[in-house]
C-alpha cells in the first residue's frame, strides 16, 4: 500500500514508470503490480527490475529468524516463506511478465540471496554481475558501472521500442 501511495501522489503525473528495485523492495514491488491487476487498476508501471531479489526467500534470513523470530522483515524473506510463496505463485498466475517488461539482475558474489532464488523462473530475462555482492550491486561508483549500464539499457530499449523521447536519458 506505502508503494502504491507513492507512486500515485508523488508520481501521478507520469504515465510509464520502470520501478527498479533492491532485495526486499523487489518483493514489494511484486506485490504492487499484483494487487494493481487484481484490482484492476491500469499499470503504470511498464518495467521492472529485481536486484539480489529473494525470489523464493534467502537462507540467511532463515538462520537469522531463529535469534529474532518476531522481526517482521525476516519473516517475510526467509526461504519459501508464506508472503514469497503467495507473491510466486500470483506472479504467474496473473502472468505478469507479459504485462511488465521483467529483469533479473543476479550479484555473482552475494552472500545473502542465493543465485537461485534471485534469478528468477527459467526462461526469465536475466543478467548477472559476477563482482558484486548483495549491497555493491545497487551502489554503482559511476556511469560506467554494469548496474548503472543494465538499468541504462533498459530504460533507452523500453523509451526506443515506443518512439520516446530520450532527453532524460542524455
Amino acid at each position: 500500500d506505502a508503494l502504491r501511495t507513492e507512486i500515485d501522489y508523488k508520481y501521478g503525473s507520469y504515465e510509464k514508470i520502470i520501478l527498479v528495485t533492491h532485495s526486499l523492495g523487489g518483493l514489494v514491488g511484486k506485490h504492487y503490480l499484483i494487487d494493481a491487476l487484481k484490482a484492476s487498476r491500469p499499470l503504470r508501471v511498464v518495467a521492472v527490475l529485481f536486484f539480489a531479489t529473494p525470489h523464493t526467500g534467502a537462507e540467511l534470513a532463515s538462520a537469522a529468524s531463529a535469534l529474532s523470530s518476531e522481526h517482521p522483515h525476516l519473516r517475510q524473506l526467509k526461504t519459501n516463506s508464506d508472503f514469497a510463496t503467495l507473491v510466486a505463485r500470483d506472479w504467474i498466475t496473473l502472468k505478469c511478465e507479459s504485462k511488465v517488461r521483467t529483469t533479473y539482475i543476479v550479484a555473482g558474489q552475494d552472500a545473502i540471496v542465493s543465485t537461485e532464488s534471485a534469478s528468477g523462473p527459467p526462461g526469465a530475462s536475466r543478467e548477472v554481475i559476477p563482482r558484486c555482492g548483495h549491497i555493491d550491486v545497487v551502489k554503482p561508483a559511476s556511469d560506467n558501472d554494469i548496474s548503472f549500464l543494465i538499468v541504462r539499457r533498459i530504460a533507452i530499449e523500453f523509451l526506443r521500442d515506443r518512439n520516446e523521447e530520450l532527453t532524460q536519458l542524455a
